[in-house]
């Protein structure tokens, strides 16, 4: 993987230093910086082939510039020196750059200067596996991998924006294009975003990137996961064994069983929690994890762009995969999304269950969005509904319960709400700190592009990953590995008194009539009762605070 940063409109030679600092976590491996009077880009390489023969990024020629982070698995990328080397050349000749962009198998985030056309292209995967933000400020266009990048190129300060804070210290996630600054957005996933570079006019555009992979479809569902765990294991030269997230539920251990039975190479890692549910497993290394929340976010590399603390699980995963000399991290992010394996899953297939919730509880059909009830659940419905609800009304205002969805629909819902703000930008940032790079097979365009051309999630088989847990069963024999409920790693958060201190000290400093109501609520409860993930995002935005004055 990779990171970049520039700005279009301005030269920036004097702090290619500092860019350079804020990117090297995420490319190790190499570096380059191009410039002229009118642009900067800067870009970094975390190798996980022995490609060395690829041209090293930005790619430049007298018509274009490139800069990349992903990884593409098209079948087309093996006539080329490298997935990056394909990239640019379609994109150079692209005369409908929403149909070329439908085409790519695979994650990516990317910026593509037409020098002729004097704009600038800037998009995103269909998951929004890899970041990428952008802002206009003082006539000049600029963009990075991380929001500390973004930030430090602009000329002047950045603003909390307070309806994102809600949804953030709510929700742990942002939604939209939001961040945590009112000047700065990411790129919606699945869009490409085209900016005139003298006018600055804006345009955002949506593509496809399901439907269009016909030669890789696979009519049954083994096939079909089977050929992404192998784009996600057996890319071409690959020098070093991948590790798998090890839990003792079912998409992890799906991927083990399908790479066994494929022969595939493949290491694992989990927690010491976990083994006594685990038959025994060749090859896994068994961890502990405790996690105090102050020094890990004193050490972030780049602002946190979740507030979920799995970030820095992933981290601890991250930092002992690269002990061992690898440089790739395989997860089931993903799964639950597109297989049915959340609760909420039953109202998703059922909107009729919409108009019981209102009998039943009508405070939670009618106020949904109440700040901080996160980590309690109301009287008779649990809050792991509040978002469904609210996109029902928003959506059906009139006439939520007769209101039929598609599953290609409910996959929308689940990739917007959570899959692109949260797990993928916890996977992607907790790996990422400690220069390794995230995977997932459930994360494929071709293979949920099935899951919606064969219906396999038609009926009541939606719920509970149904498809997934026979299938299973099918491969390992065993019953009780299918039906035994899920079990990760066992996470220790350790969130000390100074730490709590600080949350109470930053209200005078940081400007949010959110953050203010927080610490009021705070301050009503006892200490003992203080949640922790709220501990936990309000430490975050106390941390982004700091960052954005330390970089200007």
């Amino acid at each position: 993987m990779c990171g970049y940063a520039g700005i279009i409109g301005k030269n920036k030679d004097d702090i290619s230093k500092e860019i350079f600092s804020l990117l090297n976590h995420r490319g190790p491996d190499r570096r380059k910086y191009i410039s002229d009077y009118d642009y900067s880009i800067w870009h970094t390489t975390l190798e996980v082939q022995s490609d060395f023969n690829s041209n090293i990024q930005p790619l430049e020629t007298n018509k274009s510039i490139l800069a990349y982070n992903g990884e593409l698995f098209n079948e087309e990328v093996k006539n080329f020196n490298s997935d990056t080397d394909f990239l640019f050349y379609s994109l150079n000749k692209a005369k409908n750059l929403k149909k070329t962009l439908s085409s790519f198998l695979g994650y990516f985030s990317f910026i593509y200067f037409d020098k002729k056309l004097n704009k600038l292209f800037l998009a995103r995967d269909t998951f929004g596996s890899r970041p990428l933000f952008y802002t206009i400020n003082n006539k000049n266009v600029i963009f990075g991998s991380t929001i500390d990048s973004v930030i430090r190129l602009m000329d002047k300060n950045v603003n909390f924006d307070d309806d994102a804070l809600v949804d953030f210290i709510e929700r742990g996630h942002f939604t939209d294009t939001n961040t945590f600054f009112k000047e700065i957005k990411s790129v919606k996933p699945g869009s490409f975003i085209t900016i005139n570079i003298k006018s600055l006019k804006v345009s955002t555009e949506k593509f496809n990137n399901y439907s269009n992979f016909k030669k890789y479809h696979k009519a049954d569902i083994y096939n079909s996961l089977k050929s992404s765990v192998r784009r996600s294991l057996t890319r071409k030269n690959i020098f070093f064994e991948p590790y798998l997230a090890l839990s003792a539920g079912i998409d992890s251990n799906l991927i083990r069983a399908i790479s066994l039975k494929e022969h595939l190479k493949l290491s694992y890692i989990t927690g010491y929690n976990v083994k006594q549910h685990l038959e025994k497993v060749s090859k896994t290394n068994y961890i502990n994890i405790s996690i105090n929340i102050s020094s890990e976010l004193k050490s972030s590399p780049e602002i946190p762009f979740s507030g979920n603390p799995s970030i820095f699980y992933f981290r601890k995963l991250a930092k002992f995969v690269k002990t061992k000399g690898s440089k790739i991290l395989i997860s089931g992010t993903g799964a639950d999304e597109f297989f049915g394996g959340y609760r909420r899953n039953i109202i998703l297939k059922f909107p009729i269950l919409i108009k019981i919730i209102k009998f039943l509880s009508p405070q939670t059909y009618d106020q949904p969005k109440n700040l901080f009830n996160f980590s309690y659940k109301y009287k008779r419905i649990s809050s792991d509904y509040l978002d469904v609800i609210r996109h029902y009304k928003i959506k059906n205002s009139t006439n939520a319960q007769k209101s039929s969805w598609t599953y290609s629909k409910s996959i929308n819902y689940e990739k917007n709400i959570y899959l692109t703000n949260e797990l993928c930008s916890i996977a992607d940032q907790g790996c990422m700190f400690e220069g390794v790079e995230s995977r997932s097979p459930f994360l494929d365009q071709a293979l949920v592009g099935d899951v919606i051309k064969y219906k396999w999630n038609k009926t009541f088989i939606n719920i509970s990953k149904i498809n997934l847990r026979f299938l299973l069963l099918k491969l390992n024999k065993s019953l009780s590995s299918i039906f035994s409920p899920k079990r990760g790693m066992t996470v220790v958060l350790n969130i000390n008194r100074e730490s709590i201190s600080k949350i109470f000290k930053y209200e005078k400093l940081i400007n949010s009539a959110t953050f203010s109501y927080a610490i009021d609520y705070l301050k009503k409860i006892d200490k003992n009762e203080y949640p922790v993930f709220l501990l936990y995002r309000l430490l975050v935005v106390c941390h982004a605070f700091d960052q954005k004055n330390k970089l200007h």
